[in-house]
């Protein structure tokens, strides 16, 4: 008897290491990549929106920041699930195959314009050109570089390498007439600087602006069609404004 109990005991503990548990399902996750820096408002904007889009299709979401040719690296080996942050003709030579665009924009950009003198109004490009304003931008932002190079005399350019704030500086001082941005929880965080707080530094304008479309890596193309739903549900529920509201706040983190 006590042999038979034994071998009852084994089989019941052999079953319970061997048989998978069907209540520990892992959650599924869609890893994504941006060339959005991570305290940027169009980072914030698209974490939010997709975590949100993809939770109705029944995933989680992540999102990480990697420079430009990382991203299009990672996506390339099918290391990542998608892309968050590219513009609608992205992909339109075929140049990345591996690119598979949701028709849907979940977040825009907004291209706007910072002065001193705050009867100075700019709502074009063009009223930039015709002001005759010395003009200070990041450099690398191809969307900037392709409106100002060329229709701005490269005299009056002043391209920052790497700090918007150095930037509006710049501009605070008198060295530049005008800065372009776009980022606009930055903008908020560069003017609540100690040294720019009265400096008079403020928006002249919005010149334009971009929508950002999210891509699957090709291997997920099928679902494009049903975040672009999920996406435009977000929309037409008011949603997308209160994700604005809470990334473009000045208290905003």
């Amino acid at each position: 008897m006590p042999n038979i109990l034994f071998q009852l005991f084994s089989i019941i503990t052999c079953l319970v290491f061997l048989v998978p548990p069907t209540f520990a399902e892992d959650t599924k996750v869609m890893r994504f990549v941006t060339a959005a820096r991570a305290d940027s408002s169009l980072f914030k904007l698209s974490r939010l929106t997709l975590t949100e889009a993809f939770k109705r299709l029944g995933y989680d979401f992540e999102l990480n920041s990697y420079p430009q040719k990382r991203s299009i690296h990672l996506m390339k080996l099918g290391k990542v699930d998608g892309d968050a942050t590219r513009v609608y003709n992205f992909n339109r030579d075929n140049e990345h195959p591996y690119y598979a665009r949701t028709d849907e924009s979940h977040v825009k950009i907004y291209f706007s314009v910072y002065m001193v003198n705050p009867t100075v109004k700019i709502n074009t490009w063009n009223d930039l050109k015709k002001g005759g304003y010395r003009i200070g931008y990041l450099g690398g932002v191809k969307h900037i570089e392709q409106n100002l190079i060329g229709l701005i005399d490269p005299a009056k350019l002043f391209i920052q390498p790497t700090s918007n704030l150095n930037g509006r500086r710049q501009l605070a001082h008198g060295r530049i007439d005008a800065y372009v941005y776009a980022n606009s929880a930055r903008a908020t965080k560069d003017l609540a600087a100690v040294d720019l707080k009265n400096s008079g530094v403020a928006l002249a304008g919005v010149v334009d602006s971009k929508g950002m479309f999210p891509y699957f890596q090709v291997k997920h193309k099928a679902m494009a069609t049903d975040l672009a739903k999920k996406i435009r549900e977000i929309k037409a529920e008011g949603l997308f404004e209160i994700y604005q509201n809470q990334v473009l706040s000045p208290s905003s983190s």
